[in-house]
Order: C-alpha cells, then sequence, then structure tokens
C-alpha cells in the first residue's frame, strides 16, 4: 500500500519544482542593471545636474 503512495508523491515534488523553477525564471527575467533603486537615482542625478548648471 505505501509502495503506491511513493510514484504519486514524486510526481508532486517534481511539480512542485517545475513551478519553483519557472516563478524563478520569471522573477531573473524581471530584473534590470539596477533594479528597482534606480529611482532612488533619478532625483539625485537632477539634483545634481541642476547645481552643474551654473558651472558650465
Amino acid at each position: 500500500m505505501e509502495d503506491d503512495k511513493w510514484p504519486a508523491l514524486e510526481k508532486r515534488v517534481d511539480d512542485v519544482e517545475t513551478r519553483l523553477d519557472r516563478i524563478e525564471s520569471e522573477k531573473e527575467k524581471g530584473k534590470t542593471l539596477l533594479g528597482p533603486h534606480v529611482w532612488v537615482l533619478v532625483p539625485i542625478l537632477a539634483i545634481i545636474m541642476w547645481g552643474l548648471q551654473d558651472i558650465l
């Protein structure tokens, strides 16, 4: 009886691993070089450029 459960459990584990791999690959696809931190750099760069206007 218990030997019949092993193939079903292995199949479920394989399905879960497949789903996890798919989720991880989708997560990796969404990453850019800077990621969400780019929005921190935008105002900082704007302030720096505004300050450099008088120098040039």
